[in-house]
């Protein structure tokens, strides 16, 4: 994504290929710590975007945020009515947050 932030803009990238983090469990004390730095995982689209938008290149970068995201195994959100459970339904897993939520609630 590449969107207008202050006076500056922000771009984001999905790693390729995802590594997955704390599989056995988020660990309780964890908040919004970041991530190291892994330039490797994104330099090929870092030059994509170079090469589509140069004036990225030539301004230079001023920050990296590296975090964790929430995805299900196969990438897709779990949303529906839980098996077993009578009107008990889940909307997990959902890497976008609440700007998909009308339609998750549409959904629903």
């Amino acid at each position: 994504y590449l969107r207008q932030e202050g006076r500056g803009l922000c771009i984001g990238f999905y790693e390729k290929p995802c590594e997955p983090w704390a599989v056995n469990g988020t660990p309780w004390d964890f908040g919004h710590e970041l991530l190291n730095e892994q330039w490797d995982k994104i330099e090929d689209s870092v030059a994509f975007a170079y090469r589509r938008f140069p004036v990225l290149e030539r301004a230079g970068v001023k920050r990296v945020i590296h975090g964790p995201f929430t995805f299900a195994p196969d990438g897709n959100p779990l949303i529906g009515p839980v098996p077993g459970l009578r009107n008990y339904w889940s909307a997990c897993a959902v890497m976008a947050g609440f700007s998909q939520g009308g339609g998750m609630g549409l959904a629903l």
